[in-house]
Parts: C-alpha cells; sequence; structure tokens
C-alpha cells in the first residue's frame, strides 16, 4: 500500500502547523506532528538533505490509521539551530528526549529513511526501554568503515569528502542546491529522479513541489548540512548488534542510491532485524512504501 495509491480516495486535510522547542541549552528544534495528534506515536526521522516534511504526503494516511507521526528537524536543518560536532546517539539523547518530554510521549515507534535510518537505530539504542519496534526505509549500515564507504554513490560521497576536507567548498555546493530547489524546484525535482524507477517518479511527481520544498529546508544552512555529512560517515556512538527491539529494513532492489547488499548488511549486523524486500523499487520507497511502514509500527490489536 503507498502513499500514492490510498491517496486518491482520501479526502483532503489541511496540513499542521509547525512548532519550535526551545532546547535548555537555548537551542531552537523545530518539529512537527503529522497524522492523528490523538494517535499512536511514531518518532520520523527524516532523510539526509530534507527536512521534517519529508513525511507529509503520509498525513492523510496517518489520520486514517491513528498514527501521531512526531517529525523533528535535525540540528542545523530547517527550523532547528546547528549543533556542531553532535553524533547520532547525542541527538537522541538530547533532542529528542527533550521533544518527546515537552509532548509527554513516553513509548513510541520510530522510523527513519535513507540517512534517517542510521538516525532511527541511535534513538532505538539510547531509548531502548521506549522504543516498541523499528522501520527502517533505504537505510544505510555504518559508514566509518573505508570499504563500504568507497560503495557509497558518487554524489553522497563526493558531499562526504568534501564536508570533511574542504568544508568551505561544500557549503558552497549547498548553498547552490538550495537555489535549485528554492527557485527552479521542478527542475530540482527532475534531477533527483535521475535513475529513480518510473513508478516512483511518477509517484514524486505527483506529489507537486513537495520534494522540492522539503530539500529547500534541508539545504537552507550549508553548515548544518556539512554537520549531517560528518555524523554519516564517523562512529555512530553505539553498538548497533545490541539493538533488541525488533527492525524491520525495507530495502528497494532497484535503489541507486542504497545498494540493496547494504540491506542485506544491516540486517546482519543488527541481528534482531527482517529484511523486507521490495522487487523493482528504488530510493523513493520513503515516499511508495511509507503508509505499509506506518501501518506495520501500530499495535495489531
Amino acid at each position: 500500500m503507498g502513499c500514492s495509491n490510498v491517496k486518491k480516495d482520501m479526502p483532503e486535510i489541511p496540513l499542521p502547523p509547525h512548532q519550535v522547542h526551545r532546547m535548555e541549552d537555548g537551542r531552537r528544534v523545530g518539529y512537527v506532528i503529522y497524522g492523528d495528534p490523538n494517535g499512536v506515536a511514531i518518532l520520523n526521522c527524516h532523510g539526509g538533505l530534507l527536512s521534517r516534511n519529508d513525511v507529509a504526503p503520509v498525513h492523510a494516511e496517518a489520520v486514517a490509521l491513528g498514527a501521531r507521526i512526531i517529525s523533528i528537524d535535525r540540528p542545523g536543518v530547517a527550523l532547528s539551530d546547528r549543533n556542531p560536532g553532535h553524533a547520532m546517539s547525542d541527538w537522541a539523547a538530547d533532542d529528542v528526549v527533550s521533544v518527546l518530554g515537552h509532548l509527554k510521549v513516553e513509548r513510541f515507534s520510530v522510523m527513519g529513511w535513507s540517512l534517517g535510518g542510521q538516525y532511527a537505530l541511535a534513538v532505538a539504542s539510547v531509548l531502548s526501554e521506549r522504543v516498541e519496534r523499528v522501520g527502517i526505509l533505504a537505510g544505510c549500515p555504518p559508514l566509518n568503515d573505508p570499504e563500504r564507504l568507497s560503495q557509497l554513490n558518487r554524489m553522497d560521497r563526493r558531499f562526504a569528502a568534501l564536508s570533511v576536507h574542504r568544508a568551505w567548498l561544500a557549503r558552497a555546493a549547498f548553498t547552490a542546491l538550495h537555489g535549485a530547489a528554492r527557485y527552479t524546484p521542478r527542475v530540482a525535482t527532475r534531477l533527483s529522479l535521475a535513475g529513480v524507477p518510473a513508478h516512483e517518479a511518477a509517484a514524486v511527481r505527483a506529489q507537486g513541489d513537495w520534494f522540492a520544498r522539503t530539500m529547500e529546508e534541508g539545504v537552507r544552512n550549508s553548515a548544518g548540512v556539512c554537520d549531517e555529512y560528518l555524523a554519516m560517515v564517523s562512529p555512530w556512538g553505539f553498538d548497533p548488534s545490541t539493538i533488541q527491539v525488533p527492525v524491520d529494513v525495507h530495502q528497494g532492489s532497484a535503489d541507486k542510491l542504497v545498494p540493496e547488499s547494504w540491506g542485506r548488511d544491516l540486517v546482519t549486523i543488527l541481528g534482531n532485524a527482517t529484511l523486507r524486500l521490495h522487487p523493482g523499487d528504488g530510493h523513493m520507497i520513503g515516499l511508495t512504501k511509507r503508509a505499509e511502514v506506518v501501518a506495520s509500527l501500530l499495535p495489531s490489536t
């Protein structure tokens, strides 16, 4: 059940307002609650180069399913202030704990798309006693291993190398990307869909400027994007093999950004995980399979 199929038969539901939470250290953290505000809590960890709005297309489905999706901008992304040098486990222990405390959420499930999958696992590790289930969509295994890093797609590998060694040049590239997403959203969306299976590209185009707009927010702070890439290729700060929470790893067989083998690697590393392979699907399962993943994270009774 992909969002693009369900949405045709559902009434238009206004998107929720966005919020800013103030941390004890003064930093601002942006977040939004999609779906049913009184529903079962699911924390969303947005993809790389994106923002809290990457889950917006599933809002209507989440309402129907009774899911309360809490989507938080990571440090330096969109509405959130930077926290230079943060590790993934730091984000889970600080930002996530503070926002969920503010919202009085005790137990919850967590999902993450692409780079967000690493952060979702950090949450499952740091807050293991509070997490029910985890859903990963096209997620990456640890990338601090040189051999695996060499398998990273060309675009992300270049951005990561620049962020580590030539941050000024990386910031210039992210500033250009921001301009493209803001002023020529259709062009930015078309370029982002290169190599994506036709049915996924159609699903993204059906969402109008959604993808470009969430990218425009995601790369608005070029220094914050560098922080994201530094965290992506650094040690996670936790041992994924110790995660006891059940994890479903959703992986498209035609993904050009995250190879199918990485999904299998991630399942092997985690131990308590199940691979959900989607034949013929690519990286945009973060859109087309999102409703399916949300449903899988809800109680079965």
